[in-house]
């Protein structure tokens, strides 16, 4: 039987009778279609993730960098992007950009998450972009990635599983009958074999032994302590065997091999610890939490670490009450689900208090009076705990 994917996504289906695996797929596709974007499916070549369902972004991060970019109509912005998961992600941000009048350039790193975006605000507002792009799954935000830097674990490995290999090639010739008898090239691989090993221990041991003599240190005993062991005991065990009975007595090939294994697991796990860290570090935070408060008789964007009791908060449509406050408009429908996680929203009638994290539901904005700080608010501890 052969097994039915998702017409988006392309994971697989575990009903027959059904044609996408969530409505946000399904939601996508169509809209692919409609926009006459469907060679999207002809350049991806493989499974992706189901689109996020995104809140509208209320934009007070940009408001922020267009106030930096007011000499001039051109805008240089360096952002990063979420949502990418292969060429085909990149194509469809392109074609959808390409099709506003005020888009100039755009160049996105995949690998990093990244996009450079030129654009002409005298010809058109990039929100629009920016809200086009959310109904497919992808957002733009400031840049909290932080840049690439170098593995020494990874170059470690690298060393050490070449010492492995060129350690295994001259004791084969210990296991195919090579002598004492040969005593030039039996002397001559029997003492490159001691340098490689020593090397592989010092290079590649060295991250196993230094944390074993911190934890013994501190009385604690975890898994690099037996590691560490094993290298210094075969390592000590074999340069024994060599100084005594000769180096085809020594197992130099099997501790090279222990540690370029050792080495290769530790990196495997620091990959994928790093990816979730990053993934934490990139995710929306209290960095990327922006309010609008009135100042002057005018409504500008701050960072919500800003609020102070007493400010005059404007949440707009789709935005989050930074700090528990008391409503000063007309009634407004505001949605707990970030705090209670019910989904039916509540409405809330003048001079009710609104809690922080509430989400603004409504299609109109509201005035609302921090009673607090944000460094008071439970939002704000939340985040804190959450990250």
């Amino acid at each position: 039987m052969v097994s039915r994917k998702c017409l988006h996504c392309g994971l697989p289906l575990g009903k027959s009778d059904v044609e996408f695996c969530c409505n946000g797929c399904k939601t996508v596709y169509k809209l692919i279609n409609a926009t006459g974007l469907n060679q999207f499916y002809d350049i991806k070549n493989e499974a992706i993730a189901p689109p996020a369902e995104l809140r509208p972004d209320s934009f007070a991060w940009l408001d922020i960098m267009l106030d930096d970019n007011t000499d001039t109509n051109f805008l240089q912005l360096k952002l990063d992007v979420q949502g990418i998961h292969c060429a085909a992600c990149v194509w469809l941000l392109q074609k959808l950009f390409n099709r506003h009048d005020g888009a100039l350039n755009l160049r996105i790193n995949p690998a990093l998450g990244r996009a450079d975006i030129t654009w002409d605000s005298s010809k058109g507002d990039i929100r629009e972009y920016f809200s086009e792009i959310e109904q497919f799954g992808y957002r733009f935000g400031p840049q909290r990635k932080s840049s690439p830097k170098s593995d020494s674990l990874q170059l470690r490995m690298g060393i050490c599983i070449a010492i492995a290999i060129n350690t295994m090639m001259y004791s084969l010739s210990f296991y195919f009958g090579l002598t004492s008898a040969d005593s030039s090239t039996y002397n001559l691989f029997g003492n490159l074999n001691l340098v490689l090993a020593t090397v592989s221990l010092v290079l590649g041991g060295w991250p196993f032994i230094s944390a074993a003599v911190i934890s013994l240190r501190r009385r604690i005993i975890h898994l690099d302590v037996p590691i560490a062991m094993g290298m210094i005991f075969g390592y000590g065990g074999s340069v024994y065997a060599y100084l005594t009975e000769g180096p085809d007595a020594a197992y130099f090939d099997t501790i090279t091999i222990f540690i370029a294994l050792m080495l290769t697991g530790r990196w495997l796990q620091e990959s994928v610890l790093k990816k979730n860290r990053n993934a934490l570090l990139a995710s929306d935070g209290i960095a990327d939490l922006f309010a609008r408060k009135f100042q002057d008789s005018k409504i500008i964007a701050v960072p919500a670490t800003e609020i102070k009791s007493g400010d005059q908060l404007w949440v707009a449509p789709g935005d989050l009450v930074p700090v528990n406050g008391t409503l000063q408009s007309s009634s407004v429908t505001f949605s707990l689900d970030w705090i209670t996680g019910e989904s039916d929203p509540k409405q809330y009638r003048p001079e009710d208090e609104v809690p922080a994290g509430a989400f603004n539901s409504s299609s109109t904005g509201a005035k609302i009076i921090a009673d607090e700080d944000f460094s008071s608010s439970n939002l704000n501890d939340l985040m804190r705990s959450a990250s």
